[in-house]
């Protein structure tokens, strides 16, 4: 977002405008592929649909045909052959035998030239003599006791024409037969075989039966009249076709001619119904395309957006002033590589100009902290001197060496001017040995506690970090009442933060505290001219080194409190 006066300018993302494009791009795209898809697997939904119906509806004409042509035969055996006729009257055997082959003989040949018979059966002599053919194929022998019985039930029922269906084992059979007192003539088409001839033209795997408005013949349903009046529901007496879809099955039924008998055509319903391979194939490749799309913006995203990204990051942190940032894109684009190598360029140089800059800032500063570090106060070491020049009078020569090898042991610690951090237990030893100086030069009752916890030793400290706060012990701390000693109690700890490790210092003495003047004075920004210069030489370096990430904390609690709160590392 860019400030200008009172107008913000808002930036588009170009990952979303990217994201976006592909997204609705692709939808486009894979929504006209589906549609494409759903037309054809429509179209061939229908056109296989109404191919099926025509094939069904053309067996219920063929089989309409056949058994038109058994119903012709046998009527002209009724009412115009003279054998027939003689057998329903009193003949001797040798007319009976004669009337009877006669009769034998046109059905045979019938049976031999026609596919649309496969047998008959004659019934004379007052339902006792049975004569019989069927062709070499038909499995109308295998039952040829149950056939007599339904005929003869049939004639004893006084239908003089009729038509039946009826299943005997697995076989469906359609009788069509012709009655007089004492002779039939009954023709026998065996529907089974002709399901069997048509399904086997079938492409689809659905099967084919019969039925009538109360029974089904032919499936593994068996004769069901339940499922029979299920899917004769709502269909007119008059009407000649049905169709239905019950449970994962579809049903196409066709009235033969105008009789009861329907044929039906029973299909799964599966993939396969709606499509073939082809267009599984077409919906495959449809949504392969997701694949496609998908690596297609992972290519865009990896050689233009990426690189594009990585260089805001990068132009970002040199503009925060991390220099050492180099532009890597990883992307195989001529122009990307460019850019790459542009900025790269443009850097560099300006890195260079920028070391100059930076060199000669650090030299100043390296100057103004070696002169804060140099600040010695003239008074403490005259103190020492005097204190040395009377322990040598008094001829205390051990006394005499101790101070001499503390202040020496002190002197060689502040001249170490090119180190602006120590580690903190160089700080800890350097400020125990100024309370020995202090002991022996002044005579005073000084206890100094350290409280040091966790493994801090190594902990880089600014120098004179621990002694300043310690010197202003000195410096403000009256002993109390009846003589007691000076205590100074240094706490120092680690901290766990979300902005990372700090360690925190903090000096307690049992004195006085800070005179008002001065508790203002160290609690305010640093300044030049002030009061405190210890502790304000420390603030000033403190700022040089963390930046600002550090803090302090003064105040007055049964003594002076100086608490100071360091990052681990520089940031």
């Amino acid at each position: 977002m860019k400030k200008s006066g009172d107008k913000t300018e808002k930036f588009i993302s170009l990952n979303r405008i990217l994201t976006l494009v592909v997204i609705i791009a692709y939808i486009a795209f894979l929504l006209l592929l589906l549609w494409m898809d759903t037309i054809l697997v429509i179209n061939y939904r229908k056109g296989r649909k109404a191919e099926e119906r025509q094939q069904v509806s053309g067996y219920a004409d063929m089989l309409d045909e056949h058994l038109g042509k058994i119903e012709e035969l046998l009527y002209d055996i009724y009412v115009y052959n003279e054998d027939f006729q003689n057998l329903n009257g009193t003949q001797t055997d040798i007319e009976e035998f004669s009337s009877v082959y006669e009769v034998n003989y046109i059905m045979q040949n019938k049976i031999a030239l026609y596919h649309w018979i496969n047998g008959y059966m004659l019934n004379y002599h007052t339902g006792e003599k049975w004569r019989y053919y069927f062709e070499s194929s038909s499995a109308g022998l295998d039952c040829i006791d149950e056939m007599k019985a339904f005929v003869r039930e049939q004639i004893q029922n006084g239908d003089d024409l009729g038509r039946s269906i009826v299943c005997f084992g697995e076989r469906v059979y359609c009788f069509l037969f012709c009655s007089k007192e004492n002779v039939s003539v009954c023709g026998v088409y065996d529907l089974s075989k002709s399901i069997e001839s048509f399904a086997g033209n079938l492409e689809s795997g659905g099967k084919v039966f019969f039925a009538t408005d109360s029974q089904i013949y032919g499936t593994e349903d068996g004769s069901n009249g339940g499922l029979a009046q299920e899917l004769f529901v709502q269909t007119g007496s008059l009407a000649d076709s049905f169709e239905r879809k019950m449970g994962a099955n579809e049903y196409f039924g066709k009235r033969v001619g105008g009789t009861e008998l329907w044929v039906i055509y029973k299909r799964p319903v599966t993939i396969f119904t709606f499509m073939n391979v082809i267009h599984m194939l077409l919906f495959l490749l449809t949504f392969s395309t997701l694949i496609i799309a998908w690596f297609a913006y992972r290519y865009m995203k990896k050689n233009i957006l990426l690189p594009l990204q990585g260089l805001a990051v990068t132009m970002n942190e040199v503009s925060r002033g991390n220099w050492d940032s180099v532009y890597d894109h990883g992307s195989r684009l001529e122009e990307i590589q460019r850019v790459d190598e542009a900025f790269n360029v443009m850097v560099s140089e300006i890195k260079k100009q920028k070391i100059l800059s930076y060199e000669q800032i650090i030299e100043k500063q390296k100057a103004q902290m070696q002169y804060l570090q140099l600040q010695l106060k003239p008074h403490f070491y005259l103190n020492g001197l005097k204190t040395l020049n009377m322990l040598a009078m008094e001829g205390d020569t051990e006394k005499t060496q101790n101070l001499i090898m503390h202040l020496s042991y002190h002197l060689r610690y502040l001249l170490q001017v090119n180190r602006m951090l120590v580690p903190l237990t160089a700080e800890i030893d350097y400020t125990k040995n100024y309370g020995n100086i202090q002991s022996e030069m002044y005579g005073r009752g000084i206890v100094i506690n350290w409280d040091i916890r966790g493994d801090v030793g190594s902990v880089p400290v600014p120098t004179l970090c621990i002694q300043t706060f310690v010197e202003n012990s000195f410096k403000y701390a009256m002993p109390g009442d009846g003589g007691n000693s000076l205590k100074i109690t240094v706490k120092i700890y680690e901290l766990e933060t979300q902005d990372g490790k700090f360690i925190d210092i903090t000096v307690r003495d049992n004195g006085a505290g800070y005179p008002l003047p001065i508790l203002e004075d160290i609690n305010a920004e640093s300044k030049e001219e002030s009061v405190s210069v210890g502790i304000n030489n420390l603030k000033r370096r403190c700022l040089f080194l963390y930046g600002g990430r550090e803090e302090y904390n003064f105040y007055n609690s049964d003594g002076a409190v100086s608490e100071l709160v360091l990052p681990c590392d520089r940031g």
